[in-house]
């Protein structure tokens, strides 16, 4: 099988050097939590959320400079995606979806989100103990790679370095492998 960082590779190469990838066949639409709903309970005002909108760095990377996974990756997902997406302005935008364990020798897992144009999208994911590398790529109506995890931790920020704003409205679809060991994964999508 293809693990996540080859196929990022492979799909970079291919919209450089030869014909557009085929759109990723997603597998399951994540459901969409309202805005109103998801805004009512964040602390921060419209102004401080606009301060850090558009800005990479700062606070989009110090909000998990010091992050450490521990426990469940529900709970640590949770407590991750708090601390950044409460910092940066950003509510979720659907619920955390818990994946099924997997090795390196399975097959990348897909799930959708819709995105509004202008809207702007960051991922967060936590791999369990036994996860020693989890990945994240964000991919494209277009079936183009985004947006991926450089990072070798089981605990990926997608982009890491500030938010993924969408040009037009569509489907854009998380892809997520465990690149080195084996468990179970929670991620969510979150938004301005």
């Amino acid at each position: 099988m293809i693990r996540l960082a080859t196929f990022a590779c492979l799909a970079l190469l291919a919209t450089a050097c030869g014909p557009q990838p085929e759109p990723v066949s997603p597998t399951e639409a994540l459901p969409i939590i309202a805005d109103d709903a998801a805004k009512s309970d964040t602390p921060y005002s419209a102004e401080e959320r606009a301060q850090s909108r558009g800005k990479l760095g700062g606070v989009w990377i110090s909000c998990y400079a010091t992050f450490l996974a521990e426990g469940e990756p529900t709970s640590s997902l949770s407590r991750l995606a708090e601390s950044c997406g409460k910092a940066t302005g950003m509510h979720a935008a659907a619920p955390a979806r818990a994946g099924e364990a997997q090795t390196e020798e399975d097959a990348v897992e897909r799930f959708t989100f819709p995105v509004r144009a202008n809207g702007c999208y960051r991922i967060y994911a936590v791999g369990a103990a036994e996860v020693v590398d989890l990945d994240v790529a964000l991919v494209d109506g277009a079936g183009k790679v985004a947006a991926t995890d450089r990072s070798t931790t089981r605990w990926p920020v997608v982009p890491a370095r500030g938010p993924l704003c969408a040009d037009a409205e569509g489907v854009y679809t998380v892809e997520v492998a465990v690149s080195r060991g084996r468990g179970p994964f929670a991620l969510q999508v979150w938004s301005d």
